[in-house]
Parts: C-alpha cells; sequence; structure tokens
C-alpha cells in the first residue's frame, strides 16, 4: 500500500525535499537512527513521486527506448516468445506519442494561440478573442504541466507569462 497515495504528484515531490533536509540534519547532528529512519521514508517518497510523475513526452520517449531495446535484445537471442508482448507494449506507448506534445510543439502552440488573441483583438473581435484566451490558457496550462513533471516549473527562463 502506498502511504502516500492521498498526495498529489507536487506534495510528494515537496515532501521528498523537506525530508531529504531533515535526513541531512539528522547526520550532521550525529543522529544516525533517525537518519536510517529518515533514509527509509525518503526511498519510498522517491517510489512514489517517479510513480505520480505525469507522463511526459520525455519519459515517453525513455519508455520507448527502453522497451525498443529489450525487443532488439530478445530478437538477437532469438526469444521470440518475449518478443509478442514487447511488440503490442512498444506500439501502445508509440500511440501514445500524438497525446504528449514535445516541449518545442507546446510552445508552438502557445505563441499560436497569443498570436490568435492578439489578432483578434486588434479585430475588435472580443468573442472570438474570449475563445482563443480559453485556447492559450489551455496551451500555457499543459506547458506548464510538463515544465513542472520534468522539474523545470521553478525555473523563471521556462516559466510562461
Amino acid at each position: 500500500r502506498d502511504p502516500f497515495c492521498d498526495l498529489t504528484f507536487k506534495e510528494c515531490k515537496d515532501l521528498l525535499e523537506s525530508e531529504q533536509v531533515r535526513l541531512q540534519d539528522a547526520v550532521k547532528s550525529k543522529k544516525f537512527r533517525q537518519a536510517a529512519d529518515l533514509e527509509k521514508r525518503v526511498a519510498l517518497l522517491k517510489e512514489a513521486v517517479e510513480s505520480k510523475r505525469p507522463l511526459t513526452r520525455d519519459i515517453l520517449d525513455k519508455r520507448i527506448a527502453q522497451v525498443t531495446q529489450k525487443l532488439d535484445d530478445a530478437v538477437s537471442r532469438k526469444a521470440y516468445e518475449e518478443c509478442g508482448p514487447l511488440q503490442e507494449q512498444l506500439d501502445e506507448l508509440t500511440a501514445k506519442c500524438e497525446q504528449f506534445p514535445t516541449e518545442d510543439e507546446l510552445r508552438a502552440k502557445v505563441e499560436a494561440a497569443e498570436e490568435a488573441v492578439a489578432l483578434a483583438a486588434t479585430n475588435k473581435d472580443f468573442a472570438v478573442a474570449a475563445e482563443r484566451q480559453a485556447d492559450l490558457d489551455a496551451a500555457r496550462g499543459r506547458l506548464d504541466e510538463l515544465l513542472e513533471a520534468r522539474g523545470d516549473g521553478d525555473d523563471k527562463e521556462n516559466q510562461i507569462v
């Protein structure tokens, strides 16, 4: 059972960071029994963070590469019984690529949405501007989710205004 099942990805990530600080403090204070307990908790939190990490294109591409490598290995060993399930897994992962655009694709969508809002506002078509603003907000939200999942959400350089 996941002791952190009620926590979101961000909450788990924040808790992990605070527990890592507590672990360092315990070691510095030579409270090794407490440090050992915290080390176990940190390991559980790391697993929870990874299991709750939202799927992004980067993660999807890494999983595709891992499955492809396993499939290639199975073929080279002539372990054909392993190939069928691996190929099915690879097909499922590949099909998900359309649902998870890359950062560049998301940035392009944000830019296009910004231009559409500006154009509609310039033409004083405020109903269309409102619709395009909703598209813009959705595109920014997806990009922010990707950056947060990757760990870049706090990076001022990558934030969307």
